[in-house]
């Protein structure tokens, strides 16, 4: 089963939290409400970071049907090779939101 990662829509959970992980399955749907205070949630990305062995090449990964992308500056992802769009650029609501996290936990 996935973990997923939720984030309080208005503020901090009673606990004390912001943001939470919890592990349910896919055919569960995304939670609208914290387990633990009630008050609304929504699911966010996660960071992900595979590591692989040294033979690994974009386009070994695209013959298995997988997208290589690189970051080509913040907030921009280019495809190296794969399925899928070419670019993926975020909006500048999520850059100013992530720009507001990133200098509010500035040991990142």
């Amino acid at each position: 089963m996935p973990v997923f990662e939720y984030e309080h829509l208005d503020g901090e959970c009673e606990l004390g939290e912001h943001r939470f992980a919890i592990l349910h399955s896919v055919g569960e749907g995304e939670l609208r409400f914290c387990p633990w205070c009630g008050k609304d949630v929504r699911r966010v990305v996660s960071p992900v970071q595979f590591r692989t062995r040294s033979g690994f090449s974009a386009a070994k990964a695209a013959k298995h049907g997988l997208t290589t992308w690189k970051r080509a500056r913040k907030g921009e992802w280019e495809k190296v090779d794969g399925p899928g769009v070419d670019g993926i650029i975020s909006s500048e609501e999520d850059r100013a939101a992530l720009e507001a996290e990133t200098q509010a936990e500035p040991d990142r």
